[in-house]
C-alpha cells in the first residue's frame, strides 16, 4: 500500500510554516505593540497571522485528501478480494444458468455461468446487457 510519505512530509511541513508564522506574528505584534502601539502592531501581525492559518488550512486539506486516496485504494483492494472469491453464479445471487434475474424494457436479462444473457447475447454483466438493450430499443 502506498503511504505517500512524500506528500505527507510537504504537507506536514507547510502546517508546520503556518504554526511558525502565527507564533511569529504575536511575538511581532507583541514587541510592535510595545514599541509602537497598537495600529502597527495590528498591521503587522494580523496578515502574517492569516497566512499562518492559511498555511496549515492547506496542509489539512492534502492530509486529508491523501487520506482519502489511501482509503479509496483500500476499498478498490477490498471489492477485487470479494469478487474474485465469488464464483460468477454467486455474483448473481446463486441463480442457476438460465434462471431470469430481471426485466428491463420489456427484455429478460438472465443468468448464465459466465454473466447473464438477453434473448441469446452474452454479457459479463448486467449493465452490459442494459447497455445494449438501450442501443436496441
Amino acid at each position: 500500500m502506498s503511504s505517500y510519505s512524500g506528500a505527507r512530509a510537504v504537507a506536514a511541513l507547510i502546517g508546520f510554516l503556518g504554526w511558525a508564522g502565527i507564533v511569529l506574528s504575536v511575538f511581532g505584534g507583541t514587541v510592535t505593540f510595545q514599541r509602537v502601539g497598537l495600529m502597527p502592531a495590528l498591521t503587522m501581525a494580523l496578515p502574517v497571522a492569516f497566512a499562518g492559518l492559511l498555511l496549515i488550512a492547506v496542509g489539512q486539506i492534502v492530509m486529508a485528501q491523501l487520506d482519502t486516496a489511501e482509503n479509496t485504494g483500500a476499498m478498490v483492494r477490498m471489492l477485487n478480494e470479494i469478487k474474485s472469491s465469488q464464483s460468477p453464479s454467486a455474483q448473481f445471487g446463486g441463480r442457476a444458468p438460465g434462471s431470469p434475474l430481471e426485466t428491463y424494457k420489456g427484455r429478460l436479462i438472465t443468468s448464465e455461468r459466465n454473466g447473464v444473457s438477453v434473448a441469446g447475447q452474452q454479457f459479463a454483466t448486467i449493465d452490459a446487457a442494459k447497455s445494449w438493450i438501450d442501443i436496441r430499443s
